[in-house]
Formats: structure tokens, C-alpha cells, sequence
């Protein structure tokens, strides 16, 4: 699995419970699993979160994307959709590959795609 590129993936919200944080990580995850990627993991947590139930041993928001090169692409712009689909004006979705970091929040689908685009390209990836 070395080979693998790592993509890391929060779901923020400032307004949302930590249930609806766990729901969110939990439906994008199964979305995540549904793509041709090796894997979707929980981020262990270095301590679990105030009122958290049930996370003790990983952060509720956040995710790692085990994947190949050719598919950051294509994953990247399946998040960016799956984030337009959320429609929440306080929440973000962050997106760190390598030191390349990129936070999605309100904006159009056409500036979503444009900041795709240009984290693809401060990647390296095609």
C-alpha cells in the first residue's frame, strides 16, 4: 500500500452537533466507498471530543482516502459535488494532499470547479 496517495478529508461545520458531524462523515464515506478508491478510513483522534458518543478512538470529521494517482481527479471533483449537494452556508469541507490544502465552502459550482481545478494542478495530478 506505499504506493497509495493519501487525501485527507474534514467535514466542518462551527453549527452542527457532533451527532450531525458523524452522520455527514458517515454518508460521505459510504459515497467515498462507492469510487474505486483502496480504502476510507477513520482519523484516529488524539483525544476524543467533549460529548462525544461512541469516538473514542477517531475524530468524527474527518477522513483519509486511500487512492491511486490517476483518481485524485476524479475524487476530488466527486467531493466537490457531493459538498455542493450539502447546501450549508457555515459548513466546509477541507481537502489536504500532500502540503497542497484546499477548503471548500459557499461558493458557486463554477468557483467549486475552479479551485478543483487549481488544487489538481498545485498537486501534480492529472
Amino acid at each position: 500500500m506505499s504506493d497509495n496517495t493519501r487525501l485527507l478529508v474534514n467535514v466542518e461545520d462551527e453549527g452542527a452537533a457532533p451527532e450531525e458531524l458523524e452522520h455527514l462523515t458517515r454518508a460521505l464515506r459510504a459515497e467515498l466507498l462507492e469510487l474505486d478508491v483502496d480504502d476510507v478510513e477513520f482519523v484516529p483522534a488524539a483525544e476524543p471530543p467533549p460529548s462525544s458518543r461512541g469516538w473514542a478512538d477517531v475524530q468524527p470529521d474527518a477522513l483519509l482516502v486511500l487512492l491511486t494517482p490517476e483518481l485524485v481527479r476524479s475524487v476530488v471533483s466527486a467531493l466537490a459535488q457531493w459538498f455542493g449537494r450539502m447546501g450549508s452556508r457555515t459548513r466546509q469541507l477541507k481537502l489536504v494532499l500532500g502540503d497542497t490544502e484546499i477548503v471548500l465552502s459557499d461558493a458557486s459550482p463554477e468557483e467549486r470547479e475552479r479551485l478543483v481545478e487549481h488544487f489538481i494542478a498545485a498537486t501534480g495530478q492529472r
